[in-house]
C-alpha cells in the first residue's frame, strides 16, 4: 500500500473518530429510592430526528442493558427526567403488563408510591421504561409515537 494511501486512510480514521467523539450525550433520567439515586442516559434517543418503530433506531448514549434498581415492597420510587424531556412529554410504561402507568407527563418528576412485587409475571422483578413522545394526543384516536427509551428493572430487595 502506498504511503499516500496510508495517509488518506489515517486521516479518514481520525475524522471518523473526531465526529464520533462529538456526539452529544442523550438526555437522562434519575431513579431515586431509599436515598439512592441512579442517573443514566437513554438506550434509544431520536432527539427530534424521528421516532422509534422497531426499537432499534436511534441508539442513545446510555447503557446497552436495563439499569437495575433495588427496592423493597412498599418503597416509593421517584423518577426525575431531564428538563428537555418534559416537552412534548413522557410516560412510564410497565413492560410486563404492557400498559402505561402514567398518562403523558409534562413535569420533570413522578413518584411511583408503594411498589408491590406480588402478582408479577416474574417474582421479584418489575420491568419499566420511561418513554418520550413526539406530541401530546389531541384525541383518543391520536396516538403519539415514541422518540426515546430509558429501560430499568426494579429488583426486590429482601
Amino acid at each position: 500500500m502506498s504511503a499516500r494511501r496510508l495517509v488518506h486512510l489515517g486521516l479518514g480514521a481520525v475524522l471518523l473518530l473526531s465526529v464520533a467523539s462529538c456526539q452529544k450525550p442523550s438526555p437522562g433520567i434519575t431513579v431515586v429510592t431509599n436515598g439512592v439515586a441512579k442517573h443514566f442516559q437513554a438506550q434509544q434517543w431520536c432527539g427530534g430526528r424521528g421516532t422509534l418503530v422497531s426499537g432499534n433506531e436511534c441508539p442513545g448514549t446510555g447503557p446497552t442493558h436495563d439499569e437495575i434498581i433495588r427496592v423493597r415492597d412498599g418503597d416509593l420510587v421517584g423518577i426525575d427526567v431531564d428538563s428537555d424531556l418534559t416537552h412534548p412529554g413522557w410516560y412510564l410504561y410497565d413492560v410486563d403488563a404492557k400498559q402505561n402507568i402514567t398518562g403523558i407527563n409534562t413535569k420533570h418528576y413522578f413518584a411511583l408510591p408503594n411498589v408491590v412485587f406480588t402478582g408479577r409475571p416474574t417474582a421479584g422483578l418489575i420491568r419499566l421504561e420511561v418513554r418520550t413522545v413526539d406530541h401530546v394526543p389531541a384525541s383518543a384516536t391520536d396516538v403519539p409515537k415514541i422518540t426515546g427509551q430509558w429501560k430499568f428493572e426494579l429488583i426486590q430487595q429482601v
